[in-house]
């Protein structure tokens, strides 16, 4: 290529995992990039398009079979790898980590220490500590941020806002302006509305987590412990609570209240 727009700077290289990354130069004004601007790290000029206004900045490091292209920026000790896309007008900040066959697109942003497997594009941001894994789906202005796990299928999108330590997972959909927060444990769950579901903390004799909320099939399901102790639905959880505690009365009427509570949540008494 004639017209390029940095070069690498094989003398100032590092060991990344088990390959060398090297620094990047600008060679040209583009973007908010002044010629002989210094970068971040990538591995080859494979790692980095030569078009756009994309770069790699500070100490953050593209690598691997990962590529970053159109006005995508890395920033600060940020991290690209695997076999990763960073395209459109998508941001990666602080110390971010961006792996396997992660999309990060359009105006998507990930910052601070989140990790990001899944795709990510539109207004959407995945922030702080949490966790974007295996084949999820984050878009439009969908949020997840705190200490949240989204894996397996899920799928975040319109305003919708995971947060706190929640884990959503399966085949879930959580749309519109729903928060999913706290300790919450959402398994192909359907929720558009955050009076979708509901979580108590803590109940009975170990100071359980239990989230009810309607599934794909307008069921009402509830998961206990992360689903750890109990996962079905809630005719099973009575059926369950009223066999594990037949000689505790304690236990069992703390367990009726919560009972009667989910009924009266979801209207199940009408």
């Amino acid at each position: 290529m004639k017209d390029k727009k940095y070069e690498i700077l094989k003398g100032d290289n590092k060991p990344y995992y088990c390959n060398t990354v090297y620094r990047i130069k600008a060679l040209k004004d583009f973007g908010d990039v002044k010629a002989g601007d210094i970068g971040g790290y990538i591995q080859s000029e494979e790692h980095l398009s030569h078009t756009g206004n994309c770069w790699v900045y500070d100490d953050a490091v593209v690598y691997d079979h990962a590529r970053v292209k159109n006005n995508a920026k890395i920033f600060n000790n940020a991290e690209v790898g695997g076999y990763a896309r960073v395209t459109g007008d998508a941001q990666v900040h602080n110390d971010a980590q961006i792996k396997g066959l992660a999309e990060i697109n359009e105006k998507a942003v990930v910052r601070d220490y989140a990790i990001v497997e899944g795709i990510v594009e539109g207004g959407a941001i995945v922030a702080d500590n949490a966790k974007v894994l295996d084949t999820t789906y984050v878009d439009s202005n969908a949020r997840v941020c705190g200490m949240a796990t989204i894996k397996d299928y899920t799928h975040i999108t319109g305003y919708a806002r995971i947060d706190g330590q929640a884990i959503v997972c399966g085949e879930s959909v959580i749309d519109k302006n729903t928060v999913v927060d706290g300790k919450t444990y959402i398994e192909d769950g359907l929720l558009n509305k955050s009076q979708d579901y509901v979580t108590i903390h803590p109940v009975g004799e170990f100071n359980a987590s239990i989230t009810a909320f309607m599934n794909r099939h307008g069921e009402v399901m509830v998961s206990e412990n992360k689903g750890d102790r109990f996962f079905g639905t809630f005719a099973r959880f009575e059926r369950v609570v009223q066999g594990r505690y037949e000689w505790d009365n304690y236990y069992l009427d703390e367990y009726k209240d919560l009972i009667e509570y989910i009924m009266k949540f979801f209207h199940l008494d009408d």
